[in-house]
């Protein structure tokens, strides 16, 4: 049969790596570098962590399962089937790839590409001043939002807009 790899928390000063042709589960995830996880399987783990710059890479070749990612560099998730995530914080950019849902809290990086097969589920506020979403179906949840805050209405509305949310009316 295929080997898993199980384990509790993993901190290292470094790069952390992980790579299992069967699943993956792990507890918190952090490094001083990279963070790489690759599973053939099922991934399902806790908050992932990377320092120095370095991006967190999450992958599997079925359904992927995080906590909180928070990146120094980029954030790449990709999975066979979902991906179900907290929190997302890159300082770069940040790419999903399901090939079945995926389901979002907050979001923020300079870029955002979210690819999915099924639907795009956003549960939180995703803050990012580019974002591409490709997927069958997108729902927001009640309370969710996609897009930048600190732009004033009148120029996310556009000018032809414009007059109605003149103050001088």
């Amino acid at each position: 049969g295929l080997v898993s790899v199980n384990v509790g928390n993993v901190s290292a000063g470094t790069d952390i790596g992980l790579d299992s042709a069967g699943n993956i589960t792990a507890l918190d995830l952090t490094a001083g570098g990279t963070v790489v996880a690759a599973a053939g399987g099922d991934a399902d783990l806790g908050n992932v962590t990377s320092g120095g710059g370095q991006d967190v890479v999450l992958g599997a070749g079925g359904n992927l399962t995080t906590g909180s990612v928070d990146s120094a560099g980029n954030i790449d998730l990709t999975a066979g089937g979902n991906v179900v995530t907290a929190d997302l914080t890159a300082a770069l950019a940040l790419t999903l790839s399901a090939g079945g849902d995926s389901s979002v809290n907050d979001v923020s990086a300079t870029d955002a590409t979210f690819t999915d097969l099924g639907t795009a589920n956003f549960y939180g506020i995703v803050a990012v001043p580019t974002i591409t979403v490709t997927s069958s179906d997108i729902n927001v949840a009640a309370g969710a939002s996609l897009g930048v805050f600190g732009r004033s209405e009148e120029r996310r509305v556009g000018p032809a807009c414009r007059s109605r949310w003149s103050p001088h009316h």
